[in-house]
């Protein structure tokens, strides 16, 4: 179906993912072809030769409002003209039934669902959410031989010492390179966190079966829609904008050196229903710790600082018993993380 600019979902498809929308199978305009994949989902797909897949999700939970209103004006400009495409784009709204709530889930924490781990429990919105957004990333990603790239968008509970930073899926057999942590430097990402583990998370997920260079990204602190200044983003819109327009990006290495990195040294898991932390609910992520010093505790538990200085990261003491409550994070050097 051909459409005009003035008809097109894409100019509030944020819009019609909260109304649930019935949108067209297709719609074509001058340069591109849009395919509406399910609710929130839809791929792009330029009417030219491309050579990259790039993934831009976000509302993976549903309060994390900033990198929505992101995508919903990238994929605006994209209708009007005013943004060419010249490489395949999926955009996903994560969890349109949270975003509605701007709750940060319904029922359970979608991201922590990916892997086929929705497929081993009980059936809720959230797993049945993973399973078809699954079913998204892997029909785009039938090309091996592409480049593929997946940068999910995120905002975070509490404040931050970097108010901007990446978190790193596991992926010892590959490393990362320098030239792919610049870019995200130069989109403002101010540090880099190592996983040290496998994960269920949505970029894990993409990291581990598609070999993308896939990133979890923090963007500042949860605000409700309308509420966020989309002028501290500027830098990460410019270069999404610029790897979408098919330009190529070779940022100087320098950029790194103004970057902090940091190691997954060990979790913090929920061991009972008396958990808490130490500190204040309001304390910054990368808050560091001295050797000793008490960082939670339970009835049957008391979790100290092992290192000679550890910092927290995603501290969460709501969490239900037996999930992740907190990283603990060391700074690390980027020899040490990069290829």
């Amino acid at each position: 179906m051909f459409m005009t600019v003035k008809s097109s979902p894409l100019l509030d498809f944020l819009a019609a993912t909260l109304a649930d929308e019935t949108l067209p199978n297709t719609i074509e305009q001058a340069d591109f072809t849009a395919r509406f994949v399910a609710r929130g989902i839809v791929q792009i797909d330029p009417n030219q030769r491309t050579s990259r897949d790039i993934v831009i999700s976000c509302g993976i939970h549903g309060n994390e409002t900033a990198p929505i209103e992101i995508c919903n004006r990238l994929l605006q400009r994209i209708a009007r003209g005013e943004l060419a495409v010249k490489q395949r784009l999926l955009v996903i709204f994560g969890n349109p039934a949270a975003m509605l709530q701007q709750t940060r889930f319904v029922d359970e924490n979608l991201n922590r669902l990916f892997c086929g781990s929705h497929s081993q429990g009980e059936q809720n919105l959230e797993r049945k959410r993973a399973a078809e957004i699954e079913a998204a990333v892997a029909a785009f990603y039938v090309d091996a031989s592409r480049a593929r790239l997946h940068w999910d968008l995120h905002t975070a509970i509490r404040a931050s010492a970097h108010e901007k930073f990446a978190v790193c899926p596991y992926q010892p057999e590959r490393g990362y390179r320098r030239s792919v942590l610049a870019l995200l430097a130069d989109a403002g990402i101010e540090a880099f966190l190592f996983n040290h583990a496998p994960a269920y998370t949505f970029s894990y997920h993409s990291s581990k079966l598609f070999n993308a260079d896939a990133f979890t990204i923090e963007l500042g602190k949860v605000a409700a829609f309308g509420a966020n200044d989309l002028s501290r983003l500027e830098k990460l819109d410019v270069v999404l904008s610029r790897l979408i327009a098919g330009e190529e990006l070779t940022p100087d290495a320098d950029v790194l050196k103004d970057v902090t990195f940091y190691q997954v040294s060990r979790v913090i898991t929920k061991d009972h229903d008396s958990f808490d932390f130490s500190f204040a609910e309001a304390t910054a992520n990368f808050t560091r710790f001295s050797q000793g010093e008490l960082i939670a505790k339970s009835s049957t538990n008391s979790v100290f600082c092992d290192a000679v200085t550890e910092a927290i990261v995603f501290p969460n003491a709501k969490v239900p018993v037996g999930q992740r409550a907190a990283l603990c994070v060391v700074p690390v050097s980027i020899e040490q993380v990069c290829m």
